[in-house]
């Protein structure tokens, strides 16, 4: 008798009747070594029972999906109150997981725990301040439920911010998010920590939370029966001896990993899923950043970077990235190009799963770069750029990662989720690109201040990094390639680093811009603060303590927002922050694993301490070698990518073309750009101006008018009739939204005119085009007509000035 459940076989004894979860459950029953058993006995922590990697799983994705909630009750309050403050109240939002989430750790943990002999039915009195050993089971249980809890938090302060919106100090704000916690975590302690709590004693229940408790169970109780009943590559259970603990797992290497199972396979795609997500992040915050006539193109490059990007790696990316036994060297993989698979069976499995979560990091070193090159890239040129950056990534991923015997790992140097890899080569490609494009057009000339936009719309650019924020704990956790055994208790540690580090961050580059800039909160300030500090844990993400992390990301931030003004004195064109995040972020969280480093027993990640740890320079020193080793690989091959494309296509677009905006030129959005005839036309059809290119002084003038235009110094007339019988006349200003002109000429004088005007003008920022079309609601007590001579002015005349 066989049964075949999700492609494994259920095996029972054929001589007998008896229910196959009977015979389990009583060999379960009946031992003391079994596999379920060997999960270390721990501390009851925070009321909530030993837990185990299923459990890990669910509840780390749950806190992964609340925390996106953020996004959502920014969008909804930014939506809610008026234009002049949906920027605020998204910075109120950021805050919330800053300031509260601090706070959290500080004390409000220790407030809402339950842990026996510790706690009385008021308060928890321990765990302030949250800390553990790194290399303990324990860890991972309490920091699980520091991660979940923690989401809960933040979300209860964030609620109140909407009932505060439109005329609350920020600074009053930022308290209030710190002292809120009280008001939280003392009920969260009545209700949920333990059975000995008197809300619980008195039969009260919360649905939410009985509901995950449930979902939980019920989910452990279907992996705990497949695991003992899986036969499957790699892990074959078929006799009760086996589901007693004697057991052979077949770890044979592919693609440098040794067999996952199907447990490890649901987090790696997970995290996959979650890290691919970050695209969109990229695509706001990078719109957000540029200006307004240029956000659809960058938002079609990041498009770019999975369709071109994706397609590379799986040609090329991957066989060079991975390490196959017989078919790699030190320096690259040289199989699995094309990839395909004809074997079947779970070797597939394996092969794919790593294939689809490098995908992702592939694609994300290269949308790094595109905002370093925003404004003034033809997209032919970034399309080949996004096809062959995937050289730039897979060699340092192959040196890094593929397998025990590559160089960078026989050195013991250690980058958990990418900060060379991926941050410091997109970092290092990134400046390589903005220095050979130059400066945008007006970015540091004082005689052209207005064609170029600080930020085109801060909301995005606060949404993207709320996208990517929290499609990096995907990034980071799922970086420990699994969830199975100890990498739980990895992933776990990864989570509580990720959030810990951005709060750091995010804090030290409010507290420097409130110090800094004449007490404003400074957008650009907290987005890279925040990304700073992410980008700093990356590489230690396992293994940081909580305090380590805090520091790391402090520093981190702290770094970026400082690298911010540096870059703009040297004169390098950064769009979106691509150097103080990317690179100077990813050389500090490198040289940090030097300092603060320590090795584990859990998974064996690091084989010497750090400085800090008494481990003297050498783990400091790896560190900074590789460092120089990536950076140099990323400089030298993006620098002979980017040359070659200028030699045969041209990297940058035309002065007129980056004038008039990619939206325009390359997607005809509000308007057209004819490039055979350099013709610019508006959305209805019209020639507005053509660009002559016969000769240089030809030129000069076509751009010195074209300034002129987009500056507002040059207004259009455009007079036409109406079959209403009156006449207009409306000058097109394309600078500023709020001030044009209308003249309605109606014949007789007491005529009722109401008019509507539809308009999308260009703003100061340099908006390259503009819907001039009106509609006319007139109502007439009898018709005049006019005659159709646009000189001939009817009398008398009405001027309506709209403002707004």
């Amino acid at each position: 008798m066989s049964n075949v459940t999700t492609g494994f076989d259920l095996v029972t004894d054929s001589s007998t009747t008896e229910d196959p979860l009977s015979q389990m459950s009583e060999i379960f029953n009946s031992t003391t070594n079994g596999p379920l058993s060997q999960m270390p006995e721990v501390q009851d922590s925070g009321g909530i029972e030993s837990l185990n990697w299923d459990d890990a799983t669910w509840i780390l994705t749950s806190a992964f999906i609340i925390f996106t909630m953020q996004s959502g009750f920014g969008l909804l309050e930014s939506g809610s109150v008026s234009s002049k403050n949906e920027v605020n109240i998204m910075i109120k939002n950021t805050v919330d997981v800053l300031f509260g989430g601090l706070s959290y750790w500080m004390f409000g943990f220790g407030f809402s725990i339950w842990i026996d002999g510790e706690s009385n039915q008021f308060s928890g009195v321990s765990n302030f301040f949250l800390d553990a050993a790194v290399d303990h089971i324990h860890s991972g249980q309490i920091f699980s439920l520091f991660f979940f809890q923690t989401s809960f938090a933040t979300t209860a302060t964030t609620i109140v911010s909407g009932s505060m919106a439109e005329r609350t100090k920020l600074e009053a704000y930022v308290i209030f998010s710190m002292l809120n916690t009280f008001v939280y975590c003392f009920p969260a302690h009545w209700l949920w920590r333990s059975e000995e709590n008197w809300f619980y004693q008195m039969g009260a229940i919360d649905l939410a939370d009985n509901m995950a408790a449930t979902l939980t169970n019920m989910i452990q109780n279907v992996t705990d029966v497949s695991r003992v009943s899986a036969r499957g590559e790699g892990f074959t259970l078929t006799k009760a001896d086996e589901l007693t603990g004697n057991f052979e797992e077949d770890k044979t290497n592919i693609g440098g990993f040794e067999q996952i199972q199907w447990d490890d396979a649901t987090w790696i795609l997970t995290s996959a899923f979650i890290i691919f997500t970050m695209q969109s992040g990229f695509g706001l915050l990078e719109s957000g950043s540029v200006s307004d006539k240029n956000e659809v193109n960058i938002m079609i490059k990041n498009a770019v970077d999975v369709l071109f990007g994706g397609l590379s790696y799986w040609m090329v990316g991957f066989g060079f990235s991975v390490w196959v036994e017989g078919k790699s060297n030190q320096f690259m993989g040289l199989t699995n190009f094309f990839l395909d698979s004809d074997k079947g069976g779970g070797e597939d499995g394996h092969v794919f799963a790593l294939f689809f979560f490098q995908t992702s990091f592939a694609t994300t070193a290269t949308t790094i770069v595109s905002g370093s090159m925003a404004e003034r890239t033809k997209l032919e040129a970034y399309i080949i750029f996004s096809i062959f950056n995937t050289l730039v990534y897979c060699f340092p991923s192959h040196w890094m990662w593929r397998t025990e015997k590559s160089w960078f790992h026989e050195l013991g140097v250690l980058d958990i989720a990418g900060a060379s890899t991926v941050h410091l080569v997109g970092g290092v490609t990134g400046l390589v690109a903005t220095i050979m494009l130059g400066p945008r057009t007006g970015r540091f000339d004082s005689d052209e201040k207005g064609l170029v936009s600080e930020m085109g719309s801060p909301t995005n650019a606060v949404l993207g990094l709320f996208m990517l924020w929290w499609g990096w704990l995907g990034f980071n956790c799922g970086s420990t390639y699994g969830i199975a055994n100890n990498k739980w208790v990895l992933a776990t540690r990864s989570a509580v680093a990720t959030i810990l580090a951005s709060v750091g961050g995010g804090i030290t580059a409010i507290v420097l811009s409130y110090v800094t800039k004449k007490r404003k909160f400074d957008v650009t300030y907290i987005i890279n603060g925040i990304l700073g500090a992410l980008v700093s844990i990356t590489a230690y993400c396992a293994l940081a303590k909580p305090w380590e992390s805090l520091v790391m990301g402090s520093i981190g931030g702290f770094l970026a927002c400082l690298s911010i003004p540096v870059i703009e004195k040297l004169k390098i064109d950064d769009p979106v922050g691509v150097v103080p995040v990317h690179l100077v972020a990813a050389v500090w969280g490198m040289l940090a694993v030097g300092f603060f480093g320590e090795t584990d027993e859990l998974e064996n990640l690091l084989k010497y301490n750090g400085l800090l740890k008494g481990g003297g320079f050498r783990l400091l020193g790896v560190q900074s070698l590789v460092v120089v080793v990536v950076s140099a690989w990323a400089a030298i091959l993006s620098f002979i990518i980017f040359k070659v494309i200028d030699m045969t296509i041209g990297l940058r677009v035309p002065l007129h073309e980056e004038l008039l905006g990619a939206d325009l030129v390359e997607h005809s959005v509000n308007g057209s750009y004819i490039k055979e005839t350099h013709e610019w036309l508006d959305v209805r059809g019209n020639v507005i101006m053509a660009i002559n290119k016969s000769n240089k002084e030809s030129y000069r003038r076509s751009i010195t008018r074209l300034k002129a235009i987009l500056n507002g110094e040059e207004e259009i007339v455009d007079r036409g009739s109406s079959t209403f019988g009156f006449k207009r006349t409306f000058k097109r200003s394309w600078r500023g939204r709020r001030n044009h002109q209308e003249t309605i000429d109606v014949a007789p004088e007491n005529d009722v005119v109401n008019v509507i005007s539809n308009h999308n003008t260009m703003e100061s920022n340099g908006r390259s085009n503009v819907d001039m079309s009106l509609s006319y609601s007139v109502q007439l007590g009898m018709t005049n007509t006019v005659d159709s001579n646009p000189d001939v002015v009817a009398q008398p005349a009405k001027v309506i000035e709209i403002i707004g």
